[in-house]
């Protein structure tokens, strides 16, 4: 038990620093705002996934380890339900591109409520990856960094790639689409290979990874909203079932 308190206090450390540490470096104008949320959304599964080693094998270290993002979403629900006032925590989460150019520009009001979908949602997708999925789950792995990299990436390729609108949703790119696929495959395959090469899970084939991290494009390109981060889990969740992963 000693093991698995000094884990999740790690977990808790870190996940709370990378935060602060982001939003320091976007306070001072070290990076645009919007690349500021996206490190934030693309760095925090990955975080996450790699304290996951350090706890035992006990029943209860996955529930353990699941309350760190647990307690971040209720501070989401808090903050967005009104009940305690985090201004920085509501302008963090609000911030998006103002540039009147970009097809999807998602222009955000800053309200209180968007915690309540968004970010509520991403942090829901971590709880479940670990408490149901843990360590040894090929599908729990890909589901969160298909939403961290494939999402995240997709929003900054849509920033940074020409801007060719997909034809089934004018607010999507395809730049946006392609860096979805490469950003889920890419950290999927980290990912992957971290835990298999500790022994923890068997690595699916590249075609497999391949076939999820299209499907995550897909669904990350469909007119969803901050919908997409339960969906876009949820899909790939579906996918490794019928790929037979465990």
């Amino acid at each position: 038990m000693n093991r698995d308190l000094l884990a999740w206090l790690c977990t808790a450390f870190l996940a709370v620093g990378y935060l602060h540490l982001c939003r320091l470096i976007g306070s001072r104008g070290g990076l645009p705002r919007y690349l500021t949320r996206k490190i934030i959304h693309i760095g925090t599964g990955p975080i996450f996934m790699l304290c996951w080693p350090m706890y035992s094998e006990s029943h209860w270290s996955s529930v353990l380890c699941s309350s760190v993002p647990a307690l971040a979403t209720l501070q989401f629900l808090a903050v967005g339900s009104g009940w305690i006032s985090d201004p920085k925590l509501v302008a963090t989460s609000s911030v998006w591109c103002t540039d009147p150019n970009v097809p999807n520009p998602v222009q955000r009001t800053g309200l209180r409520q968007e915690l309540l979908t968004g970010p509520v949602l991403y942090g829901l997708a971590h709880v479940a990856a670990a408490a149901l999925g843990w360590r040894r789950s090929p599908t729990a792995v890909v589901a969160l960094c298909a939403l961290c990299g494939g999402d995240g990436a997709a929003e900054l390729g849509g920033h940074w790639l020409p801007r060719v609108a997909l034809p089934w949703n004018r607010q999507k790119t395809l730049g946006g689409s392609i860096s979805a696929a490469g950003g889920a495959f890419l950290l999927s395959s980290a990912m992957l290979s971290f835990f298999g090469g500790l022994g923890f899970l068997y690595r699916p084939s590249p075609k497999l990874l391949l076939g999820a991290a299209l499907a995550a494009a897909g669904v990350e390109s469909l007119p969803l909203g901050a919908w997409d981060n339960a969906a876009l889990p949820l899909a790939i969740w579906v996918y490794g079932v019928a790929a037979g992963w465990q």
